[in-house]
């Protein structure tokens, strides 16, 4: 019988905000990491991604 191994590690988790309301001179596209200060990530592979879709629909909707 052939075994399967299977590999469940994780090399990057990511967490997506669908964010409403913010204004629109805001960027499209935002990214955050858990770190300090001085910048060191405190958990390397955690990453939130906010997308604007106040902006995204209104692009959308308005073709702007």
């Amino acid at each position: 019988m052939d075994e399967k191994i299977i590999d469940n590690k994780t090399n990057m988790v990511y967490q997506v905000n669908l964010t409403y309301g913010l204004s629109s001179k805001e960027e499209i596209y935002d990214e955050y990491f858990v770190q300090n200060k001085k910048e060191k990530k405190w958990i390397e592979d955690f990453e939130i991604i906010e997308l604007n879709m106040s902006k995204i629909t209104k692009m959308w909707y308005h073709n702007t």
